[in-house]
């Protein structure tokens, strides 16, 4: 747990320092409209109520020409800013003012000064938001690594605590024990027997402090009870009551033989491995909060005021998928071990309560919070098993009645599998944000978008809208792998439409999409299915105690899988032809068998497949409920949105963690998996590669085992460090990256010129770089500009505005200069 907060405390000071010089910057960009001109920002007589029937900008969301932008926690959160600048000391104030004054440059207009407002603490704010979100980043990378090295199955079998009724308990004893037993009686007959023929005092007890003697029946007594004592099987404890009986030895209990009740318990690993297993998490996770700490892309919602609805989204959405996935493990863990009582049911349901105000609270920041309801369903589905504990009154050999299974089935599924309730719970939250946002902003779109803000909507080829979405989502990829070009704008036509399937850029599209593909038919969520299947028939049927619940190395693979729905006999009788199979292998080299067919073997390799496809669907949950799933409402996949390409959207949207997504199941994830390959062996199996037995079991044999282990660990060794080497060097170069980029949000003439760098082709890029040069007096650099725009995108009307007013604006200029030739004339 140091180390834990040690890693968070490094991220939150590396993601301070990156960003110290967004501190000084000025309001850019949206900000004017967000913050300046937005009266629930700067006007105290608009009630809080206002909050939530106006939109970002502050105009009435129920109004048609609203941008539908919904986010009165993140207003709220700019009041207060701007509440604390008032409350702060005037001399300080003044003096922030002034020094802003003389670096601002003389045409540069300071409409936030005649307001009041200054963007120092907002971007204070900033910094401090982000380092808190990169600091819980690196918790949740911890906890998301350690949930993936410790493989479990998604279902489990328990039991009810208690013996079973002697005449339902099936029993199945060997001629040993059964001899043992007979033996046992005996023993207990002879000993009734000898107490029966004990001495008595004169009143009928036995005299206190004495030893009742018959003969020898002292010694015979004392031996009988040792003999009885040292029978092979387990004696019972008894009562002090039955002890305490003076002058009479205790009579041994009969042993029972009952089932062993087979409880999963997680902590029941070695320390030792837990310990190894902790150390190894270190580095990725601390890499992985380093990574979203200093990532480029995340430079729009920092610098620039506006995406502190993003930061503060981030910092309620990546608890709250915290508190539910904890909650919703222990929760299976307790049922599972047999401690599920008041007290945890108790705090399990207020974590997830939690949890979910949690998220409604992300979705009040900003809209895309709301997808983190998704995450956690995704996790519950994926990650969390379904427990099923049944009594020993179902143990028996009659098969119930269906209105007995049905009503089984029911009292398992609402009272006693919190699973089913957890995920209702999150549908009806997620249902009653839609529906209230639906009443507040009685249409829920943005329906004044433009063909400059998102051309694909205004396609008339339903295959170029196709290809041309499939390429976004890649460019989208290509920002977070290499942001090494980055805009303000990527409006129409920055990147040209995908009109052809000849494009060349459609083979990125494939890339991503047959990554992505891979990804999901590796975790096989089909079987999850089937688990689900299986889950709500055992709790009206009885199983065999050999098919109880056991330990993840030996059952993970048929529970993890899930895909088996055959009889018990038929898996087992499989299994041994299995066995059989792998016994009979011939060696290469010398004719001999290679003993693999060992059940410690089987069970290693049932337990990488099961470790396997746990890997497999942790990686599902992470594409799923990290990347895709937020990211899908601004795909233009369900419908589209008011923006091309916006860094925010993976930047700012760090409740979804999209840059933990690349690092940890690739790249970090790799490290950890090499950093545990010295303790698999050359084989890449638990139990290590195959020995070889009989004629090729020389010492050639081993020799050459010993020689492959040792080269394949030193291999391993070296690959996890040059991992963690490129790792570290991407990560200065991020920091590098980003903070260059910071300058560019400085000011608003710098952001423009760097995006006219990026994005020429942007019509919206070039009528701002025309406004700019307007405000520096150099008309003819203005009016090149906004013609550029206007024959980008013909309709595109702001242009030929600005073109109007610029040569209205030329004429005093042209008269002013045409007054000293007149002068010159009418002298002459």
């Amino acid at each position: 747990m140091q180390s834990e907060a040690a890693g968070g405390i490094v991220c939150a000071v590396v993601a301070v320092i990156v960003y110290l010089n967004t501190i000084p910057a000025n309001f850019a960009f949206d900000d004017s409209f967000a913050v300046i001109h937005n009266g629930d920002v700067t006007n105290d007589s608009n009630s809080l109520w206002s909050l939530l029937v106006h939109d970002f900008w502050g105009q009435r969301i129920s109004s048609e020409q609203s941008h539908k932008s919904w986010r009165p926690l993140t207003v709220l959160s700019f009041r207060m800013v701007r509440k604390i600048w008032g409350a702060l000391p005037e001399h300080w104030r003044s003096s922030v003012v002034d020094r802003r004054l003389r670096t601002r440059l003389p045409y540069e207009e300071d409409e936030a000064a005649k307001r009041g407002l200054d963007p120092l603490l907002f971007h204070v704010s900033n910094v401090v938001v982000h380092a808190v979100v990169s600091a819980a980043v690196c918790r949740l990378s911890y906890y998301l690594l350690r949930l993936r090295w410790r493989p479990r199955p998604l279902l489990l079998l328990a039991r009810t605590p208690g013996p079973p009724p002697e005449e339902t308990r099936p029993r199945r004893r060997s001629w040993e024990q059964q001899q043992r037993e007979q033996q046992q009686q005996q023993r207990v007959q002879h000993v009734s027997r000898l107490r029966a023929q004990r001495p008595t005092s004169s009143d009928g007890d036995a005299a206190a402090g004495e030893t009742p003697k018959v003969g020898n029946s002292s010694w015979a007594l004392g031996a009988e009870e040792a003999s009885a004592r040292q029978v092979g099987l387990r004696q019972r404890r008894k009562p002090a009551a039955a002890a305490a009986a003076p002058g009479v030895p205790p009579l041994p209990s009969v042993p029972r033989s009952e089932p062993r009740h087979c409880r999963w318990d997680e902590t029941a690993a070695e320390p030792e491995t837990r310990a190894r297993l902790q150390r190894r998490l270190h580095i990725p996770a601390w890499f992985s909060g380093l990574a979203f700490a200093v990532h480029p892309v995340h430079t729009e919602a920092v610098a620039g005021v506006v995406g502190h609805a993003e930061l503060l989204c981030a910092a309620l959405a990546v608890p709250a998928v915290m508190l539910y996935v904890g909650a919703a493990q222990a929760a299976a863990t307790s049922r599972a071990t047999g401690r599920w009582t008041r007290g945890s049911v108790a705090a399990h349901w207020a974590a997830v309560t939690a949890a979910a105000a949690l998220a409604a609270a992300a979705a009040l920041a900003k809209e895309i919070g709301i997808t983190v309801l998704g995450c956690m369903l995704a996790a519950d589905v994926l990650l969390v098993p379904l427990v099923v504990v049944q009594s020993y009154a179902e143990n028996c050999t009659t098969r119930p009645a269906a209105w007995r299974r049905l009503l089984r089935l029911l009292s398992w599924a609402v009272v006693e599998e919190p699973k089913l309730l957890r995920m209702s719970m999150l549908a009806a939250v997620g249902a009653g944000y839609v529906r209230f946002r639906s009443w507040v902003a009685v249409d829920q779109l943005v329906r004044i978008y433009r063909k400059v803000e998102n051309p694909i909507a205004f396609s008339s080829s339903p295959m170029e809208r196709v290809l041309t979405t499939g390429y976004l989502h890649a460019r989208y990829a290509g920002l977070l792998l290499w942001p090494q070009h980055l805009a303000a704008d990527w409006s129409f036509e920055c990147v040209p439409m995908v009109a052809q399937l000849a494009d060349p850029r459609n083979a990125l599209t494939t890339v991503l999409y047959a990554g992505m593909t891979a990804v999901v038919l590796a975790a096989r969520p089909w079987s999850v299915l089937a688990t689900w299947r299986r889950a709500a028939a055992a709790p009206a049927e009885a199983i065999r105690p050999a098919r109880a619940l056991q330990p993840p190395s030996a059952a993970a693979a048929a529970a993890a899988g899930d895909d088996d729905d055959d009889d018990d006999d038929d898996d087992d009788q499989q299994q041994q032809q299995q066995q059989q199979q792998r016994q009979t292998r011939s060696c290469e080299e010398g004719g001999g068998e290679v003993d693999v067919g060992t059940a410690k073997d089987a069970d290693a390799e049932g337990a990488d497949a099961a470790t396997r496809l746990w890997a497999a669907r942790w990686r599902l949950f992470v594409l799923t409920g990290l990347l895709v799933g937020p990211f899908f409402p601004a795909s233009n996949v369900l419908f589209y949105v008011g923006t091309f390409i916006g860094e925010r959207k993976l930047g700012g949207r760090a409740a979804t963690v999209p840059s933990l997504h690349r690092f940890l199941p690739s790249g970090f994830g790799a490290a950890v998996y090499n950093a545990d390959a010295d303790s698999r062996g050359p084989g890449g199996g638990r139990g290590g590669a195959a020995r070889l037995s009989g004629p090729c079991a020389d010492r050639r044999s081993n020799a050459g085992y010993s020689s492959q282990r040792k080269a394949a660990v030193t291999a391993s060794r070296a690959v996890r460090k040059l991992t963690y080497a490129f790792t570290a060097v991407v990560l200065v170069l991020y920091a590098v990256r980003t903070w260059d980029r910071n300058w560019d949000w400085s000011t608003e003439e710098a952001l423009f010129e760097s995006a006219g760098k990026v994005c020429p082709g942007s019509a919206k890029v070039q009528l701002n770089l025309g406004i700019l040069e307007r405000r520096r007096g150099d008309l003819q650099a203005a009016l090149r500009h906004f013609k550029a725009a206007k024959s980008i995108e013909p309709g595109y009307c702001e242009p030929s505005y600005w073109i109007g007013i610029s040569l209205i604006n030329a004429v005093p200029m042209l008269v002013r200069g045409l007054e000293p030739r007149t002068c010159g004339l009418l002298d002459a």
